[in-house]
């Protein structure tokens, strides 16, 4: 029942918010806005540009479809490789209404990848999601083939250029039961 409550009170996304008292859900939105400004993203599909020959680890709060999402990226050039997480905040229950879909674009529109996810619930352990590879994820061997750059082994800075978007799953409609 907790992680559907309408009263549950959520942690706050932000690595270095001061503010570790729960949060009510309705005060979520406000709290982003106020005090996480530079973090939030408004609308349904974000385009994104990671360097990938270093360490990065990004947190973004989406707000899209009159809803809150989590956005984690990251880079992790030891053992991951990219990393990408989406998860809902609200009720456990209404997680998997929405999904997450993260595109990939080689150069010159050589190759596309795309993976499409139901949304994580903000409960689940998210360390665990990426260690299982239950979420997006590209070695950085398989990200060489999506480097936009004109030589991938002689630029100092090497992006992985991607977007997410996140859409609302469709409810299929209810068909009539016939006779015949």
């Amino acid at each position: 029942h907790e992680a559907s409550c309408a009263a549950r009170r959520y942690r706050c996304v932000a690595p270095a918010c001061t503010d570790r008292a729960g949060i009510a859900f309705h005060e979520l939105s406000h709290h982003f806005q106020n005090k996480h400004l530079s973090m939030v993203k408004i609308g349904r599909k974000h385009k994104f540009a990671m360097k990938v020959n270093s360490e990065q680890h990004d947190n973004w709060i989406i707000m899209a479809l009159h809803q809150i999402f989590h956005l984690r990226v990251d880079v992790d050039i030891r053992t991951w490789g990219v990393v990408v997480y989406v998860a809902y905040l609200g009720p456990k229950c209404n997680a998997n209404q929405y999904n997450y879909e993260v595109t990939l674009i080689g150069q010159h529109n050589s190759r596309k990848l795309m993976y499409t996810r139901t949304t994580h619930c903000d409960l689940e352990c998210s360390s665990l999601n990426v260690s299982r590879q239950d979420c997006f994820h590209l070695t950085l061997d398989q990200a060489l083939n999506f480097l936009r750059v004109k030589n991938r082994h002689c630029e100092p800075d090497k992006f992985l250029y991607f977007n997410v978007e996140i859409t609302k799953n469709e409810v299929p409609e209810a068909r009539e039961e016939s006779d015949s």
